[in-house]
């Protein structure tokens, strides 16, 4: 967890120093959704101490989250405010 913590902060303090605000509005949005998906599939698939129904709600959660509603959305929103020369334009890469 510490360097979880460590690692995050590191990685917007080089966003700060590097990007302007849309994009770190993005960056933001797009840790979230991540952060939100990496959260429901730790408490399906590595919580033995939780309930069916919680890991039921896990998994409507992440299924909410994939379909474009909210979170999703939201950072698809604030990327298309990142400046041009910003973008990756080298589909490869990814």
């Amino acid at each position: 967890m510490a360097s979880t913590i460590a690692t995050s902060s590191i990685t917007v303090a080089f966003a700060r120093e590097n990007f302007p605000s849309t994009s770190l509005t993005t960056f933001y949005r797009w840790e979230r959704v991540v952060q939100d998906l990496i959260e429901c599939a730790r408490t399906v698939f590595l919580r033995d101490d939780l309930g069916e129904e919680t890991k039921a709600d896990a998994v409507q959660l992440f299924d909410t989250i994939l379909a474009g509603e909210g979170v999703v959305q939201a950072a698809y929103a604030a990327a298309a405010h990142i400046p041009f020369d910003l973008i990756s334009h080298n589909r490869e890469a990814f």
